[in-house]
């Protein structure tokens, strides 16, 4: 008589975090999740905040810890379950700059700052020179490029500490006009402007009336007298 073998079946393994590394860490930090099964995971959250998180194999995903989150479980879920870590992950609340936009200008440009726990900031610099500046949240900052401003790193000093960009500001240098020809005409009228530092320009006016303008080169550009 044939015999079966007989084979002892036990639940299905669950998705589920293991682990996660580092354990704490501010806005922007990388954290890897580790567990089991997690290559269905669709959301990832720190304290309830979501984060974006790449998944690189069933046992690893890594996530960004995002403006907004706060310390609490590392949580994920999937089309079947929702799970969270047994351990919290503690968000630092040291200031962290994240952008500045535009990423290049001259003395007298608005820059745009965003990061996170930049509120009660009581200076910005460009590359170690002070820039007046607003605040706009608790997440973003308006600063001036201020006149003796070098290219550099962007800071912000806040209570908590200071935050600096980690990409350059580019300082563009202030256009300089020497000369135009010829010295009157009427509408239409091409002027040729010489002078220095001339090649990043995004305005030019005659008379206060913005007027078209060609770039020739650093040194010159052409404008054409508007209507007015």
């Amino acid at each position: 008589m044939a015999s079966a073998a007989i084979r002892a079946v036990g639940p299905p393994i669950q998705p589920s975090i293991t682990g996660f590394d580092p354990v704490s860490g501010p806005v922007g930090q990388q954290v890897q999740i580790q567990g089991l099964k997690l290559d269905g995971v669709t959301h990832v959250s720190f304290g309830g905040a979501a984060a974006e998180f790449v998944i690189q194999s069933s046992s690893i995903v890594v996530a960004t810890v995002h403006v907004g989150a706060v310390s609490g479980p590392v949580s994920f879920r999937t089309a079947a379950v929702q799970t969270n870590s047994a351990a919290p992950f503690t968000v630092r609340t040291t200031p962290v700059l994240l952008a500045a936009t535009p990423s290049s200008g001259g003395p007298g440009t608005r820059v745009t700052l965003r990061g996170a726990y930049l509120a009660g900031t009581t200076q910005v610099q460009f590359n170690g020179t002070s820039a007046s500046f607003s605040q706009v949240s608790g997440n973003e900052l308006s600063a001036t490029v201020p006149l003796n401003a070098t290219t550099g790193r962007i800071t912000a000093v806040t209570p908590n500490g200071t935050a600096t960009n980690a990409t350059v500001f580019t300082v563009l240098p202030t256009p300089v006009l020497t000369g135009f020809t010829p010295d009157r005409g009427g509408m239409g009228t091409r002027v040729v402007v010489t002078g220095a530092n001339l090649g990043q320009i995004t305005a030019a006016s005659i008379g206060g009336t913005a007027a078209p303008f060609v770039i020739n080169n650093a040194i010159q550009v052409t404008l054409t007298v508007p209507q007015g």
